[in-house]
């Protein structure tokens, strides 16, 4: 019958593929093109990954957060994930530009912005200013400051 403003029976959902949408940083939107390759993973389905494509991206930035809402496409066929599960995201993305990399505890971070730690002349210990391009978690690219060199 009519909306009588009683409860909700049920709703229908195609789970079969699932849509994601995650907030880019604006520095890194241009390396996410549509393509990007995605690994997923979700808290009930601990150490199992699932992969997924970024097929869409809202083109605009948000002024109040400054990122840009991507669409992720995942394969769920087998039904594992359910909509609206909370989801970890980590994308396949390579660096936009040739940049050195350090671990992570050998920056030092200060009111007047991030050091690297090295040590100089006679084993002191010498702290650079650098300019952070991506933290990659155990490593930090570096835009600035450095050589581009990997350790």
């Amino acid at each position: 019958m009519g909306a009588a403003g009683g409860a909700q029976l049920f709703v229908v959902s195609e789970t079969s593929k699932l849509r994601v949408y995650v907030n880019v940083p604006q520095n890194y939107v241009p390396s996410v093109p549509p393509g990007t390759k995605a690994t997923i993973t979700v808290p009930e389905h601990p150490g199992k990954t699932y992969i997924g494509t970024v097929e869409a991206s809202s083109q605009a930035v948000d002024p109040i957060t400054g990122t840009t809402l991507m669409q992720i496409i995942i394969d769920n066929s087998a039904g594992e994930m359910m909509p609206g599960d909370y989801a970890g995201i980590h994308l396949q993305i390579a660096s936009s530009r040739q940049c050195a990399q350090r671990a992570l505890e050998r920056a030092d971070f200060r009111r007047e912005g991030p050091l690297h730690r090295h040590r100089g002349r006679r084993q002191r210990v010498l702290l650079k200013p650098v300019t952070i391009e991506r933290d990659l978690g155990a490593v930090l690219e570096l835009a600035s400051g450095l050589r581009p060199t990997t350790v």
